[in-house]
């Protein structure tokens, strides 16, 4: 290794996180929600990569989120070295090489380290020692994973079976094979046997050892993902790759399109606690358990009850369970989710079985993020709507107009202004104006803190997609 050589992390932040709906959600993922303490899952990523060993993370994410990604670097205070957005999510092998493609242009075949935003790691000190202690042994061939010693016979996990190595180091094997969540009775067997480790979905290696396996393994993908983003174009701050060839792609994952195809894979045993969070039996083992192994956050009250979880994330819905045993409960403003914690992986399934049938609160959130702030739908009907709407400092919405809607803007906290046609009023907070259909009218927050505004709309339609705009700050006349 160079003495001035860094590692480049790419962060994958473009899942979706249907495994812990109703917190998750395509329009919220998991990964950007605060599930522990006031970090996100994915931000406490960025910082777990974040010291003089790292250069800025790389981050692919999908286009709903990128705005999210934004934000919560903004923060912690820390930057990228760049934000690519995927046109369509294809699982973790192109998201992964879009990103190694990136690092490559940005540095001479760097080290890269590969993470998934939404894992639970304790330690960080331990994490970025090991990252240090692994960097004498990368060459031009290796690729590392890391390996989890198991705590039981996980079926929600991937394994791997290693076998010793004559590198100087007790805690590299060579992978001998990686065996896909398996079946209750082939994990127990697993588990009896120390070669045998709980796959972390981490990797580590040369940006000419990925490529390479690649080319050998997933020429296809390759070769789509290599021009999409040769023909990649900025767009604000970020990096979108180009449409019509990435969606050529299928769904495959990294550790099934090279990792383990590849001659040359390594692990490195990984001590410390962790976890992908990837259900709500995981996320409870994570949490302050009370007595009778029960856990209760949010405005929630539990009687009676055994090895339970309630969670009602709404202050105004009190979430009350009696008699209850291995049971999580999860309540949201639109959505409540009770399930047997056996069935805690197959939450999944649920929401696609939800989504088939259209129902609306299985994908979308009553919260929308968006690059000026957010909003949330307080109140719903056929011919009338009313949000709860909040604007960062020195932010704007679009210049719009709608077709079908009227809308009655409330300032209950700061200072906006507002444009109706050719005139700009200042709304103080307790007072209102009203803006007709058809009529081209702007938000602005002139001041440093955010404003809060209640909207009710009024009309024959009150879809997203009643908006024309006609001047934008973050490049969305075409979109959104």
């Amino acid at each position: 290794m160079h003495s001035k050589e860094f590692v480049y992390p790419i962060i994958l932040s473009g899942g979706s996180g249907t495994r812990l709906w109703p917190l998750s959600r395509p329009t919220m993922p998991k990964q950007f929600t605060k599930l522990f303490d006031e970090l996100s899952l994915f931000q406490s990523t960025v910082m777990r990569v974040t010291n003089q060993l790292f250069k800025p993370p790389i981050i692919v994410t999908g286009n709903l989120s990128r705005f999210i990604v934004k934000d919560q670097l903004e923060h912690i205070n820390t930057k990228s070295s760049g934000i690519i957005i995927e046109p369509k999510p294809f699982d973790t092998a192109p998201a992964a090489l879009a990103g190694v493609e990136h690092a490559n242009k940005i540095s001479k075949n760097p080290i890269i380290l590969i993470c998934p935003a939404d894992h639970w790691i304790e330690d960080n000190k331990y994490f970025k020692n090991i990252i240090k202690d692994l960097i004498p042994y990368i060459d031009g061939k290796k690729i590392f994973t890391f390996g989890i010693a198991p705590k039981n016979a996980h079926t929600g996990y991937g394994w791997i079976n290693t076998r010793k190595t004559n590198l100087k180091s007790n805690d590299i094997f060579k992978v001998n094979n990686f065996i896909e969540k398996p079946k209750l009775e082939v994990a127990r067997k697993l588990i009896a046997d120390d070669k045998n480790f709980w796959n972390a979905g981490i990797f580590m290696g040369r940006a000419s050892s990925f490529i390479n396996a690649y080319k050998k393994h997933a020429i296809q993908i390759y070769n789509i993902v290599k021009s999409s983003y040769s023909n990649s174009y900025k767009d604000l701050n970020f990096i979108r790759l180009q449409k019509k060839e990435w969606n050529e792609l299928k769904n495959i994952s990294i550790d099934y399109a090279i990792i383990e195809k590849y001659k040359h894979t390594y692990m490195k045993r990984f001590e410390g606690i962790w976890s992908d969070i990837g259900s709500y039996d995981s996320l409870m083992k994570h949490l302050q358990k009370g007595s009778k192994k029960n856990v209760v956050l949010g405005n929630s009250t539990l009687f009676d009850s055994e090895n339970t979880f309630l969670n009602s994330v709404d202050n105004q819905i009190l979430l009350v369970g009696a008699g209850l045993k291995n049971i999580n409960v999860i309540a949201t403003k639109d959505a409540v989710l009770c399930i047997n914690q056996k069935n805690s992986e197959s939450v999944r399934n649920i929401v696609e079985k939800l989504i088939e049938n259209k129902i609306e609160q299985a994908d979308k959130s009553f919260k929308d993020y968006r690059p000026w702030g957010s909003f949330e739908i307080v109140s719903k009907e056929k011919n009338f709507q009313v949000k709860k709407i909040q604007v960062y400092p020195k932010s704007k919405l679009s210049l719009q107009s709608h077709k079908y809607r009227a809308e009655h803007w409330v300032v209950v906290k700061g200072k906006a202004n507002v444009t109706l046609d050719n005139e700009i009023k200042i709304i103080s907070e307790n007072e209102s104006v009203f803006i007709n259909s058809g009529v081209k009218h702007r938000l602005e927050n002139p001041t440093e803190k955010i404003i809060t505004i209640i909207e009710v709309q009024t009309g024959s339609y009150l879809g997203e997609d009643d908006i024309i705009r006609y001047d934008d700050d973050y490049n969305r006349l075409n979109s959104e």
